[in-house]
């Protein structure tokens, strides 16, 4: 009885793939194959078919989270990726991630919040407490690390401080009459000290 049952499996499954490749119905399997095997894993990148802006999957936990990669220059800059390896999702997969717009460049303790327009966009200095950062909502698996080329490829603009409020660190007012110090020539032959950098970038 086995071997009946299994001649006449394999004769029913060679009739169906031999109507349905016949028919052209199998033109379509490669499609629905191809979106059912893009299972994104923690660093791929990833796109859509109709739009060009490129995402780098991050995966903490059951928490998946997607970063857009400004700019081919930032894309350049980090040497594991390669243009040949992005993957394109359906926007139903791509809508399974939460864009994070929260980042830290390597070396630096601050986390910035990004504000990506077009091929440029906008660092804000995210300034506050830890216990602050979270009952703002904030969610510390979705900072990404980043390096200082993609940082510095956003401008600096104004801090995010609790509320949402954006600080603008303050300038002293200049007095129109207050004397202004002539400027001194150094000799080229000076000893100069060097330039200190800021804690700021």
């Amino acid at each position: 009885m086995n071997k009946k049952f299994l001649k006449k499996t394999v004769a029913v499954t060679t009739t169906v793939s031999t109507t349905i490749a016949l028919s052209g119905v199998s033109l379509f399997a490669p499609v629905f194959v191809a979106v059912a095997a893009a299972d994104i894993v923690d660093g791929d990148i990833m796109k859509t078919a109709g739009n060009p802006d490129v995402y780098i999957a991050k995966h903490v936990g059951d928490n998946k989270y997607k970063r857009l990669i400004l700019n081919p220059e930032v894309f350049e800059s980090y040497d594991h990726l390669e243009w040949d390896n992005i993957e394109t999702v359906t926007q139903a997969e791509m809508d399974v991630y939460t864009t994070s717009e929260l980042v830290r460049a390597v070396g630096d303790p601050k986390v910035y919040k990004l504000t990506p327009d077009g091929d440029i966009g906008t660092r804000q200095w995210v300034n506050m407490t830890s216990a602050e950062f979270v009952s703002e909502g904030y969610d510390w698996d979705s900072i990404y690390e980043i390096n200082t080329v993609d940082r510095n490829n956003y401008t600096l603009g104004a801090d995010v401080a609790p509320g949402g409020v954006t600080v603008v660190a303050p300038v002293a007012p200049v007095s129109p009459l207050a004397p202004v110090s002539p400027l001194t020539p150094v000799s080229p032959f000076s000893p100069v000290s060097p330039l200190t950098r800021s804690a700021s970038p």
